[in-house]
């Protein structure tokens, strides 16, 4: 009985149709960095990142200033990264004090005529099970789906690297889907 109930429960949910072909898997951390450039490189319309972290170091200025360098090539393009508030405002644990990812947030949007929205969102107080993870980056109609957060060891900088999954997407209509939760969500009103 309840499994014909979830059956139907299940039945009856909305779906997003994805054609096989339109799935990539992308096998290794630099594939992912690759992607994720040219992604942001080719952008025509719209840039949505959500991560727990983009982090101060190269990976990650190499990210923003790839943000950036899109977004004054074209200033209509609509830029926006979703951060966990508490990440951004703390340096590493381990590592000296400091004010953490903010800094670089600001310094970089201070170099630029036109700026992109850098967002904190504030999921807890208190860290424990309580950050964004929620990591999806919607390039126009292009899903670039990972774990993988925006730093050295995620992106591959070195020769150390943190394997994750990298799921490319081609779905104008998922990719639509996932902006307006972020915007009904994230985005003040």
């Amino acid at each position: 009985m309840l499994r014909a109930k979830a059956k139907d429960f299940f039945a009856e949910l909305p779906k997003i149709a994805i054609n096989a072909d339109d799935i990539q898997i992308l096998s290794k951390a630099s594939e992912y960095r690759e992607n994720l450039l040219s992604l942001i490189k080719n952008a025509k319309q719209r840039i949505y990142i959500t991560a727990l972290y983009l982090q101060d170091d190269e990976a990650g200025q190499q990210v923003l200033q790839a943000l950036y360098e899109a977004k004054q090539n074209n200033p209509k393009l609509d830029v926006k990264v979703f951060v966990d508030f508490l990440r951004a405002q703390r340096g590493l644990m381990g590592h000296a004090k400091s004010v953490g990812n903010v800094r670089l947030y600001r310094e970089m949007n201070d170099k630029f005529q036109h700026p992109i929205d850098i967002l904190g969102v504030p999921v807890k107080s208190k860290e424990f099970l309580g950050v964004l993870h929620l990591k999806g980056f919607v390039i126009d109609d292009t899903l670039l789906y990972s774990g993988a957060s925006l730093n050295n060891v995620y992106l591959q900088q070195h020769k150390k690297y943190r394997c994750d999954r990298y799921h490319l997407i081609h779905s104008k209509q998922l990719s639509h889907s996932f902006v307006t939760f972020l915007q009904n969500n994230f985005c003040k009103k």
